[in-house]
């Protein structure tokens, strides 16, 4: 049974034996009926996992659409679960006072991966830096729908990606030759 990311492991049919008498172990008919109610047990614990799972927008599946209409936000089926989520997720996260911190909430959100928020008053600007993950984030459109949501109308904001750049390969890579003796590709050099 998995419940919120954690996995419990339970023999149902050797607990049933357990609590019986021992002579049932040896009867063709309790063995056949203990067997039978351990599937059913089992299938049980496994749907109620399910329901529970329904209570966390980060578990959720079936039920993450009630929690897209709580937020207001039109149920897309077409877009992949995660990226679902973090909209749920961010729209949880930007309720209230719009600060640096709650800039940084939501846009992490999506990112699913640290950022930095810069205030720039004097021109007006929100600067976020994306920090923890290489290129442009998915789901790039909903976070910006969102931070037009949260950020007031007289702010603009400026979003910043970091790449791997010329100088991290270099610093890596003596020559081309070594980098490409590695075999790896564009995605494997961005998580080495």
């Amino acid at each position: 049974m998995k419940y919120l990311g954690t996995t419990v492991e339970r023999d149902v049919k050797r607990s049933m034996f357990d609590y019986g008498p021992k002579m049932y172990e040896e009867l063709v008919e309790s063995v056949a009926i203990i067997e039978t109610e351990a599937t059913e047990i089992e299938f049980l614990h496994s749907r109620i996992a399910d329901v529970l799972n329904q209570f966390n927008v980060e578990s959720s599946t079936w039920g993450l659409k009630a929690y897209e209409y709580e937020v207001g936000v039109t149920t897309d089926v077409n877009k992949p679960i995660d990226q679902r989520k973090s909209v749920v997720v961010s729209k949880l996260r930007g309720a209230g006072v719009t600060t640096r911190e709650l800039i940084e909430n939501v846009a992490e959100a999506y990112a699913n991966a640290d950022v930095e928020v810069t205030e720039d008053n004097p021109n007006y600007n929100v600067i976020i830096k994306f920090v923890g993950v290489l290129g442009i984030p998915p789901n790039m459109s909903d976070l910006e729908r969102s931070l037009r949501e949260i950020i007031p109308a007289h702010m603009i904001y400026t979003l910043v990606f970091t790449y791997v750049t010329y100088d991290m390969l270099k610093a890596k890579y003596t020559t081309y030759d070594d980098l490409k003796q590695t075999g790896l590709t564009y995605e494997e050099i961005l998580v080495n």
